[in-house]
């Protein structure tokens, strides 16, 4: 900024002289001095939308927080703001509310959907004595949990301080940059002092205007905007962009070593993958009434929001051509294991292995293995009136470029 502004001044004060005396052949140098204040100005300009756009990262972590909760306070439920959370109160959690505190379950249990702190696209099963974390979805169920971090004590505010902190840190670079412009500054002021004595001295017959415009020159083209715009700047957005994709650094010197790494190991969901379940392979029994059965597990599956019945109805309603029954006589969730109903007239169950081993149905397991070998994926079975129906597998896709 001082050399920047210096060498204007000059050009300003030169050129005020210049059109206050009666000269013919004159050329007054304004115009560049105000195209470099603007192209200097333009540049500091793009690094605020820069900063703006990293903090974005921050705004998408504090939305994650909700405004209000519901507590328990002389036996009744009242709801307050989420500053008003002190530690130790009961927070009472429904189907879709966020998580305001972290906290223990007491009571009920739960689908927590943990995807903005662990990229699993699949909810989590939590039961009375499990931790919650503030910022996480409740998908399903009601509990009841005690608060024992809250405000600025939570996980989720310790991230966005992480954020915060590595965005004001220094790379080493920066610093090496700092030092050098402390010594590179009073040279390059002395140097354009030398070379205006040089030009009005030696290289010239005492020609004022070249001279001077000549040393302008040099404390121009040495202002240090590489290192001094670009290196916080690059910084900045590198770091704000990575938050805005889940990955936090600590500190800019952090970033500054990914140059030396060659080797990275990823978490697989909703890094590399999509972060949404679809059926990858699905087996029926009885392919006379295949078309049917789609339609009654679609059916069923509707009632439910876990990521797992959202996928299995949409693909039973895109196979069966969109067609669904009319209505679901009855409908059951047993969280984190399966849901049940009837469906024109027949008893549906949809979930896992030990869902419907519980319910004493016969799962096949010598079929199951012929068609899934070694299966890594989630499976998810059916049964139409206590037999087994089908078996469906359920795998989270690559996202595209995840290679590159």
């Amino acid at each position: 900024d001082f050399l920047v502004a210096a060498s204007t001044t000059l050009i300003y004060l030169y050129s005020t002289y210049l059109a206050w005396t009666v000269r013919s052949d004159i050329q007054l140098y304004f115009l560049s001095q105000c195209v470099l204040l603007c192209l200097i100005l333009f540049g500091k300009y793009m690094e605020l939308v820069a900063r703006g756009v990293t903090a974005r990262s921050i705004r998408g972590l504090l939305n994650l927080q909700p405004d209000e909760a519901v507590i328990e306070r002389d036996g009744r439920e009242i709801r307050i703001s989420v500053s008003e959370i002190r530690e130790y109160d009961i927070v009472v959690l429904h189907a879709g509310d966020r998580v305001p505190a972290d906290g223990r379950i007491l009571s009920g249990d739960c689908l927590i959907d943990e995807s903005m702190l662990t990229g699993e696209s699949v909810p989590v099963h939590k039961k009375p004595g499990d931790r919650i974390t503030a910022g996480t979805l409740n998908r399903s169920g009601g509990i009841r949990a005690i608060a024992t971090s809250v405000g600025k004590d939570t996980v989720l505010q310790k991230i966005i301080r992480t954020v915060r902190k590595a965005q004001l840190s220094k790379a080493p670079i920066q610093d090496y940059a700092d030092k050098i412009a402390a010594r590179f500054i009073p040279a390059v002021l002395f140097a354009a002092a030398g070379i205006f004595c040089v030009w009005y001295f030696a290289l010239t017959d005492h020609e004022f205007e070249k001279s001077i415009l000549i040393s302008c020159g040099v404390l121009v083209v040495a202002c240090p905007c590489a290192l001094g715009l670009a290196t916080p700047t690059g910084m900045i957005v590198g770091m704000g962009r990575a938050a805005e994709l889940g990955v936090l650094f600590r500190s800019a010197a952090d970033l500054e070593k990914l140059c030396k790494v060659n080797t990275f190991i990823f978490d697989k969901t909703g890094t590399l993958t999509c972060g949404t379940l679809h059926i990858a392979k699905a087996i029926f029994f009885d392919e006379e009434k295949e078309e049917q059965l789609l339609q009654m597990i679609a059916a069923l599956e509707r009632y439910s929001s876990h990521p797992a019945a959202v996928a299995i109805a949409d693909f039973c309603s895109a196979k069966g051509n969109g067609t669904l029954p009319i209505s679901v006589d009855s409908f059951t969730e047993q969280v984190g294991y399966g849901v049940s109903g009837c469906v024109k007239g027949h008893n549906i169950l949809c979930g896992s292995r030990t869902y419907l081993e519980n319910q004493g149905i016969n799962l096949l397991r010598s079929f199951e293995s012929d068609h899934f070998p070694e299966s890594e994926y989630k499976e998810i079975y059916a049964s139409v009136d206590g037999k087994l129906a089908g078996i469906f597998e359920l795998s989270d896709q690559l996202r595209e470029g995840a290679s590159q």
